[in-house]
């Protein structure tokens, strides 16, 4: 097969019947990137509010919309799309008055820090709330093409990310974050890191360091951090907001190695912010001899923002089965974040399960369709042999390099009930206290698995029902589905939770 780096996806298809959007804020952000974003895409701005009423004025009658004198106004919109372009200390004051069920759009940050993200991510289950987090960068045209050349196997197997940025950034455009004790990782990076989940599934682990620069007082504007994916994978961030000596040799770009095949991205806005350069993906395809460029059909600012909100309007009105960073993700980006700071003020490796070890989660919290992806995991000879040991299953297929030559895959297979045990552990990244396991059904193994294999779990909210013993609780299906490194499916099951509902009955 020929690489055809004009048959890559790079939008997000549009709500076949858009809602109004309102907006609350009236931040640079806002005419920058939401609303040049949701006219070039048809999506109606109803209106937007800001404390600043003034400063509302402004901006809504430059984009001719209306503006609202109180966040109950706004609020009252009829089916309207919630757009929260505000800073993480207003955003529970939004959330608490907004219709219960409504579907809305939080600007990252979900909170100062991860327990002010709980408390978002609290609110939002309670009122019933449509919600995701704005991590628009994964809706970027060159996000998009980069994910599908890579599910489509051009790059094989990820094994390094390189994020190096050299940058002026003019912080001044943003006067909230004066004083504030978190700023470069929690406002800026997070974008990064919440990319790379999505690539690479959750870390082990992260190592920091996070410091501003004589010659201003913000907090942080310099990190280098490093994210621990085991013994093959390599992901490394090198962030520099202070390179204020010209163009030359200023840089935002990442750089995406696989065993067959690689990425180079740069990332035009951020440089020269907000005007910005070109985005620019060059792929190296599986099988190719040179880098080929992939003519992208926008740019991170504004397109990005048109499929962020696509996902969430398409997901309201039930066209797309998963809401692309729920509160529930972004939450664990959240909690990502929060190990990098711990990682800083330890001078220490954090592992990421020190804040991912326990979260209440109530039978009426899980939302179908919610999907979410594990880290990876390499099949060794070792696992073939200690897994033998533990179960007696020396049987040839799995022990004799010879006899399995015989067969029709050539070599050893891995035992079905070893890649199960693996492909569950690979899930436990946090106990449930209000939750407890009652078994699998429907466990299948669908293709084999070799020694060198890297397994995830990929796992996604099917059903919730009634538990007929239990009053009290309910049922919830999550279907596991263990991938190898090439997308394919290698084994399923269907995991049945017992789980605890907030409001008891009587």
């Amino acid at each position: 097969m020929t690489f055809d780096p004009k048959a890559l996806s790079q939008s997000w298809p549009l709500p076949s019947r858009p809602r109004p959007i309102v907006t609350f804020g009236a931040g640079s952000i806002v005419g920058d990137a939401h609303f040049p974003a949701y006219r070039k895409a048809g999506l109606p701005v109803a209106g937007l509010y800001d404390p600043d009423l003034a400063k509302a004025k402004a901006l809504a009658e430059k984009w001719g919309v209306a503006a609202y004198a109180s966040v109950e106004e706004a609020a009252a919109v009829d089916g309207a799309i919630f757009d929260l372009a505000t800073p993480p200390a207003a955003h529970r004051a939004v959330l608490e008055k907004l219709p219960e069920g409504a579907g809305v759009l939080i600007q990252k940050p979900m909170g100062a820090d991860l327990a002010a993200a709980t408390e978002i991510l609290d609110i939002c289950r309670q009122r019933n709330l449509k919600a995701a987090v704005n991590f628009q960068l994964r809706f970027a045209p060159m996000m998009l093409a980069l994910k599908d050349a890579i599910a489509k196997g051009w790059l094989g197997e990820v094994v390094d990310f390189d994020a190096w940025l050299a940058l002026d950034t003019p912080w001044s455009l943003w006067a909230f974050l004066k004083g504030l004790p978190r700023i470069e990782i929690t406002m800026h990076s997070i974008h990064y890191l919440d990319l790379i989940r999505q690539l690479l599934g959750d870390p082990r682990g992260i190592h920091a360091k996070s410091i501003g620069h004589p010659a201003h007082d913000m907090a942080q504007t310099r990190t280098s951090a490093i994210l621990d994916y085991g013994d093959r994978v390599r992901c490394a961030l090198s962030i520099n907001h202070d390179h204020r000596f010209g163009r030359k040799h200023q840089a935002c770009e990442f750089r995406i190695s696989g065993t067959e095949g690689a990425a180079y991205l740069q990332l035009g806005v951020n440089l020269n912010y907000p005007e910005g350069e070109p985005d620019i993906l060059e792929i190296y395809p599986k099988g190719g001899d040179c880098w080929v460029s992939v003519p992208l059909e926008g740019k991170w600012f504004p397109d990005a923002f048109v499929g962020r909100m696509a996902n969430l309007q398409r997901f309201v009105a039930g066209e797309d089965e998963e809401l692309v960073s729920s509160v529930e993700d972004g939450w664990l980006t959240m909690a990502l974040v929060e190990a990098a700071y711990q990682s800083l003020s330890r001078a220490r490796h954090a592992h990421c399960r020190e804040t991912l070890m326990e979260q209440e989660i109530f039978f009426e919290d899980y939302q179908l369709g919610h999907v979410r992806l594990t880290t990876g995991r390499t099949i060794t000879e070792t696992d073939f042999v200690v897994h033998a040991g533990h179960t007696g299953d020396f049987f040839p297929h799995h022990m004799d390099a010879e006899f399995a030559k015989t067969l029709p895959f050539g070599q050893r297979i891995a035992h079905g009930t070893m890649v199960f045990s693996i492909g569950v552990g690979l899930t436990a990244s946090l106990i449930n206290p209000v939750a407890f396991s009652y078994g699998y059904d429907r466990l299948r193994f669908i293709r084999p698995v070799f020694i060198g294999d890297t397994i995830k779990t990929r796992v996604t909210i099917a059903a919730k029902e009634d538990d007929p013993k239990r009053k009290d609780a309910g049922r919830v299906i999550e279907r596991c589905e263990v991938v190898n490194q090439r997308g394919e499916v290698v084994l399923a099951a269907d995991h049945i939770l017992i789980v605890e509902r907030r409001v008891k009955t009587a």
